[in-house]
């Protein structure tokens, strides 16, 4: 048996929270009220499709890879003026949350995963 067909603006609201914070499916459906299998089911069935086909997501990318360029323009000028307004942490912070944003609205992975190898001598 299915239930009842997701509106629109529920759906919208669910893709727009997952490319606002990033949150897992269990913490969108806590703060939106909406049933765990909705959101779960509209991440995974509609979200690619509506980031591939929207001009507003498109919008979105190209304003975080200008956000991207302007942070690192900014980072270097510091570094070589020494300023002391925003801090590097800022800005850098900034930078990490469009590339977030960006890896989320490709498919991509949003985390960078960092591998150590331990050598142990026995």
């Amino acid at each position: 048996m299915r239930g009842k067909k997701t509106d629109i603006e529920t759906k919208a609201k669910i893709i727009e929270s997952k490319i606002n914070t990033n949150a897992q499916w269990s913490v969108i459906s806590d703060e939106l009220w909406i049933p765990e299998r909705t959101v779960n089911h509209i991440l995974n069935t509609e979200f690619a499709e509506v980031c591939r086909e929207s001009k507003a997501v498109s919008s979105l990318i190209d304003r975080n890879n200008s956000l991207q360029s302007a942070g690192d323009a900014l980072i270097a000028q510091m570094i070589e003026d020494k300023a002391d307004g925003i801090t590097i942490a800022q800005l850098t912070t900034l930078r990490q949350s469009t590339f977030t944003q960006n890896q989320l609205l490709l498919g991509k992975e949003t985390e960078r995963i960092v591998v150590e190898t331990v050598t142990i001598e026995i």
